[in-house]
């Protein structure tokens, strides 16, 4: 996927993948910033602004998934910004296309979203729950599912014109059927070392030219103590009075409201958002009509999950044969939570008519009020308990090392180390690090590494870190901001580099000289023993296997390796790999098996709309941008 990316980084298509998830990055690992930041915008599109902390959250998130090595060529920011104004240009359109989504189709979606299941069923509290952890407002969340709808409904009427003839599938399953296998010459860059000889001038004007690559990370050098509020915990003794108390003082914690275990089938009135008085009420009278001839198939011995399964129109709890699992009062709309109160265990009501629609309810277990004793709770109090004390007794501990630290340097480090030990707490000085050395605790924790490197030398992180279980005090003693050495201090790097660079150039140039004598006619194998290369012969392959057997190459599924034929042999260009370059000649070729097509013709077809889908979106975007007054504001990209 990387390669992938990385291959189609400033493409259209990338710009839609980013749009496709960000709705994930609603939720996961991202608070509100405050500040300035919430009243400024990252851009403008027709005089709607983006806000920069929409922005800055998608795009810190997406960033945590892409190996460094990655990132730096992906241009990431002028992505996340293109794909928002994308979106902010598609659902301007739909609006003036006259395209609306309604109530039901938000609470479907919301309803058939995973991330609000629990046991395979929408939890309502977890919905509430999770939209507060992350400061979300409910209205805030519909309307953005109401902007997803209303962007895919948009994409999918763009692309109902769109046709796929199996001329088009057979093509595909042809190119991706055949299988290749080839001759292979290698030619590594080290063998061609010895011919580089570099200049002092030569290496200056590389260095000059290549400053980036000798980049230096910003690093330091710490003192740090932690403690570990586990350990300390194994020594706490709790007394039996203190759990008695801690219980009898959070007894609500351990008393559990009646609770309810119902099934329901939901039949939802079907009217358009502009539709006429007379024809809500049509479309009402319909589910009614239709509810209550279910209730009558009930009546008469019909199988309550199967219907549910067939025709409810809740289609989380539907799948599940309308079991909606427990739940409390107040968790559910009055009328329905009416009903199920005055229901019997295996009862089943008449027709339940809510904002939603007309509900069959059947009451299918009841939990009345009860309290936890005390001797089930126990062990989780005195745990609780011991956790509590051991956390007010390590940061007591800590505060008293804190001014140790402070003026502690590398000169006085063992008497700190005395004090700490007979606090329980244990003192580690690192070397220079940066923050991937992730060997290093203090870089590969991403707490510690925050407060870390904003410290300046000498300084002393300004409150104890609690992270994973234990509490650290921070202390940078020496700090070099990330820069480029000068070429004297690199010298010896800038040779390395410059050699490795220059050996892949000439393997690359002798590789194409190959390739030119090839097509000329030369033998192959005449030409492997005359330049004394390794060689040897690959595996049938094809353009879905990603990589060629045994060497590892990835070569794309466009590649022209795959169609190489025994009039055209030579593939025209050389392959790089991490040690040189390959050349490759077709040795032998298998056609696709036609018998196979009809299995796989509707997927090839799906896949071809799909592509042709996002290639039609990609250009009518593009033609929405032309036109469109749209402003970057460059300091935050």
């Amino acid at each position: 996927m990387l390669a992938f990316i990385r291959e189609k980084k400033r493409s259209k298509f990338v710009i839609l993948i980013l749009g496709v998830i960000i709705l994930v990055f609603v939720f996961w690992g991202m608070s509100p910033q405050g500040g300035a930041i919430n009243n400024a915008s990252v851009a403008t599109v027709d005089g709607t602004p983006i806000p920069l902390e929409t922005y800055s959250r998608i795009y810190q998130e997406r960033a945590k998934q892409i190996p460094k090595e990655f990132l730096e060529n992906m241009n990431l920011r002028q992505d996340v910004a293109d794909m928002l104004i994308n979106r902010v240009l598609i659902a301007n359109a739909a609006r003036k296309d006259g395209v609306k989504v309604s109530k039901g189709e938000v609470q479907d979606g919301i309803l058939a979203d995973p991330t609000f299941h629990n046991d395979g069923k929408f939890d309502f509290d977890f919905y509430i729950s999770l939209l507060n952890r992350n400061r979300i407002k409910e209205e805030d969340y519909e309307a953005s599912i109401k902007e997803e709808i209303l962007i895919q409904k948009m994409t999918n009427k763009m692309a109902s014109t769109i046709t796929v003839i199996e001329t088009e599938a057979r093509k595909l399953f042809e190119r991706e059927g055949r299988e290749v296998s080839l001759n292979y010459a290698e030619l590594k860059s080290k063998s061609f070392e010895a011919s580089v000889k570099p200049t002092d001038e030569d290496l200056e004007k590389y260095y000059e030219e290549n400053k980036s690559t000798f980049m230096r990370p910003t690093e330091i050098k710490a003192l740090y103590v932690y403690l570990d509020k586990k350990e300390l915990a194994k020594s706490v003794s709790v007394l039996e009075e203190e759990i008695q108390a801690r219980y009898e003082k959070n007894i609500s914690r351990y008393t559990k409201p009646v609770e309810f275990k119902a099934s329901h089938i939901l039949i939802k009135p079907s009217a358009s958002d502009g539709a006429s008085p007379e024809e809500l009420v049509k479309a009402k009278d319909a589910a009614r009509e239709k509810a209550a001839g279910l209730l009558k198939e009930l009546k008469g011995g019909a199988n309550f999950e199967a219907l549910a399964k067939k025709h409810s129109e809740d289609k989380g709890s539907g799948a599940n044969g309308g079991d909606l699992g427990y739940f409390g009062l107040g968790r559910m709309v009055k009328p329905f939570e009416t009903a199920v109160v005055n229901l019997n265990i295996g009862e089943t009501s008449e027709l339940v008519e809510t904002r939603f629609g007309f509900h069959i309810i059947r009451l299918d277990d009841k939990l009345d009020d009860r309290t936890t004793p005390l001797k089930e709770v126990r062990e989780d109090i005195e745990d609780v308990l011991k956790r509590n004390e051991a956390d007010e007794e390590a940061r007591a501990r800590m505060a008293s090392l804190f001014a140790v630290l402070e003026s502690t340097d590398v000169d006085s480090i063992e008497a700190l180390r005395a004090q700490a030990k007979s606090s329980g707490a244990v003192v580690k000085l690192t070397e220079l690090f940066a923050e991937d050395d992730t060997e290093v605790e203090l870089a590969s924790n991403q707490r510690l590494s925050d407060e870390a490197f904003v410290l300046n030398a000498g300084a002393i992180a300004n409150s104890i870190v609690d992270s994973r279980g234990k509490l650290y005090i921070i202390k940078v003693l020496e700090r070099v901001d990330a820069h480029v050495p000068a070429f004297d201090k690199v010298k010896g790097l800038i040779k390395e580099v410059f050699i490795e660079a220059r050996s892949r150039e000439l393997a690359d140039a002798a590789g194409k000289e190959i390739i030119k004598e090839l097509k000329e006619g030369k033998s192959f194998k005449g030409i492997v023993k005359k330049r004394s290369l390794k060689s040897g012969k690959t595996e049938f392959f094809k353009s879905g296997d990603g990589s060629i057997p045994k060497l590892n190459v990835y070569v794309s599924e466009g590649s022209e390796i795959f169609t190489l034929t025994t009039e055209a042999p030579v593939y025209e260009e050389t392959v790089p790999y991490a040690d040189g370059v390959y050349v490759f000649v077709l040795r032998s070729s298998k056609e696709a098996d036609n018998a196979g097509f009809t299995a796989v013709r509707d997927k090839l077809k799906g896949r071809i709309f799909n592509e042709k889908k996002q290639e039609l979106i990609g250009d009518w975007i593009e033609g929405l941008r032309e036109v469109a007054d749209i402003t970057y504001n460059e300091d935050y990209m």
